[in-house]
């Protein structure tokens, strides 16, 4: 594959996975009995989980563009926030496929889930992945700043979307919407400067004396 198709194919990952992500986090319902056995709890899980996964393939496209550009700094941070969304891939896998099941034919536990205390490990794992995601794109966010390939105001709002939306269940909902949202038009920004970087003459065009197309 040439890296023209690589990037297309991860730029338009990305801009499904701002679709995905941003739809899921509206459909959410709130974190109580009717919500967590509604319909719309599997349908925004399903799309969180379509998000993540188109997410971290954009990522890796997002990555190898910039490789020689971000340094370590940004190969650490686009590494933590790769195993962040792989491990929230299993966290919402499991809310959005198997926990529906469990819940029809153990109604009982909706209660303990809804007041937290059936969470158990899966509480540790959800912030370990929280913070992987958020830190990683933090890090990431920061080299790719420094870079300046790409749209600089769509990897300020990755950033802010990932560092405050990443742990979204524990936030009001107003906030946890408005974090996703930036964070779905940030990735839909980036998906874009991906494929205008893929279609132009030379894989690294040159803006100012240096590769970039960056705006801002």
């Amino acid at each position: 594959m040439s890296s023209k198709a690589l990037f297309r194919w991860a730029a338009a990952a990305l801009i499904v996975s701002a679709v995905s992500v941003t739809l899921g986090r509206i459909l959410h319902p709130a974190v109580d009995a009717a919500g967590i056995t509604s319909p719309q709890w599997g349908v925004s899980h399903i799309l969180w989980l379509v998000g993540l996964l188109t997410g971290m393939v954009g990522l890796v496209g997002l990555y190898l563009r910039q490789r020689e550009d971000v340094g370590v700094l940004g190969f650490i941070g686009a590494g933590a926030a790769w195993v962040g969304m792989a491990l929230l891939s299993g966290t919402i896998y499991f809310e959005g496929i198997i926990e529906p099941t469990v819940l029809a034919q153990a109604p009982a536990l909706v209660e303990t889930l809804v007041s937290g205390e059936g969470w158990g490990a899966f509480f540790a794992v959800f912030l370990v992945s929280v913070a992987l995601f958020g830190v990683g794109f933090l890090l990431l966010g920061i080299a790719m700043l420094r870079a300046a390939v790409l749209p600089r105001w769509a990897v300020a709002l990755v950033v802010a979307g990932s560092v405050v939306g990443g742990p979204q269940a524990l936030l009001p909902r107003p906030i946890a919407t408005l974090a996703f949202l930036t964070l779905g038009v940030g990735l839909a920004g980036l998906g874009y400067g991906l494929w205008a970087s893929a279609e132009a003459p030379s894989a690294h065009p040159t803006v100012g004396g240096r590769p970039s197309v960056a705006e801002g």
